[in-house]
């Protein structure tokens, strides 16, 4: 019958002859892990919709999912979600799929890349077949032989798929009112709504779809930017709570700001010549340099007089940026060093 010998049966001595489990086979840990990453994954606003949604942990099982969250799972979540719950065999068929997928979804498509891809998609599919029962290759599966030819011929992808189209049906669904005269009711909704556009562009300071402000367009308080370090982008999400740091969050937070203020850069060359300096009987690689510049610059950045004597030939600076300074050497004092704010996500707008 062809069945690989690994997948025979195994006498047993109670005399049961049990199917051993294929390669591809997933245990109920492996499916927990699974739906796990998809349940806390997170992705760009607007990139996909909210996959967390359609995933059931306890039930171990993917729901409601729409044919462009098929596209983002095979192009992007798939291979991330199956890294540590299948063998090495199906995961690299997984990523190959995946970066075939990519490839042919890209805004420019260069004819060598897709000649060269139309050869990774047989050697791929010849591949799965060693792996996977014959009921897997229906013709979906098979279609991906032609999917690099098509692109060849008709162009980037993203100007002809269906995603749009689908998104304005969803439109015309909700305008059916009567489900006994569904296409007159769509009608008339259609009109009303080109009507009431229509009308909307007469009327002077009214918010209307024309020039409503985007959901992630924030404007920024220019007083409030000004108290920060580093410029804020973006909008938080959910209720602000106030928690603690541990030890190692802090040090972290700290050194991370030490490294990025560029006030602070004659600081961090100052400490880099001075570890070098230290080791007189041979010279630190940079990589020595590096790793210890990042484990200690925090503690000899000092607070108070210390700070005071290495600030004595930095005194070129502005008068604000000694300011940003010294409030870096004072994170470290005080009760409340290790309050934060959390919230449960944030939007970034660049």
């Amino acid at each position: 019958m062809r069945i690989q010998h690994d997948l025979h049966p195994h006498v047993l001595l109670n005399g049961k002859s049990p199917l051993p489990s294929s390669i591809f086979t997933m245990s109920k840990k492996e499916k927990e892990v699974f739906c796990k990453v998809l349940k806390d994954i997170k992705v760009l606003d607007g990139y996909a919709s909210n996959i967390s949604q359609c995933v059931s942990v306890k039930d171990q099982r993917l729901y409601s999912l729409k044919s462009h969250d098929y596209h983002i799972l095979m192009q992007d979540l798939l291979p991330v979600a199956l890294h540590d719950c299948m063998s090495h065999e199906v995961t690299s068929c997984m990523i190959e799929n995946s970066n075939i997928i990519k490839v042919i979804c890209e805004k420019v498509l260069m004819i060598e890349e897709l000649e060269k891809m139309q050869d990774r998609v047989a050697l791929t599919l010849c591949q799965m077949e060693k792996i996977f029962p014959p009921s897997f290759f229906t013709i979906m599966v098979h279609l991906l032989v032609h999917l690099p030819h098509e692109a060849k011929v008709g162009g980037p992808v993203f100007y002809r798929w269906i995603y749009p189209i689908e998104r304005f049906l969803c439109n015309l669904n909700s305008y059916c009112r009567n489900k006994r005269y569904p296409e007159g009711s769509i009608a008339e909704g259609y009109l009303a709504e080109e009507c009431m556009s229509f009308c909307s562009r007469y009327l002077e300071d009214v918010e209307m779809r024309f020039n409503r402000p985007n959901r992630n367009d924030v404007c920024m308080n220019n007083n409030l930017a000004a108290t920060y370090l580093f410029g804020s982008y973006g909008e938080p999400l959910g209720k602000v709570e106030i928690a603690h740091l541990d030890d190692k969050s802090w040090v972290q937070a700290h050194r991370y700001v030490l490294f990025h203020h560029d006030a602070i850069e004659p600081l961090r060359t100052e400490f880099k010549e001075e570890l070098q300096s230290r080791a007189h009987s041979r010279r630190l690689h940079q990589r020595e340099i590096h790793k210890l510049f990042t484990e200690t610059f925090h503690e000899w950045f000092g607070v108070g007089d210390k700070l005071a004597k290495k600030l004595n030939g930095f005194l070129k600076v502005q008068t604000e940026v000694l300011k940003d300074i010294m409030f870096f050497s004072l994170m470290g004092l005080g009760s409340t060093r290790n309050l934060e704010k959390d919230y449960r996500g944030h939007i970034i707008v660049e």
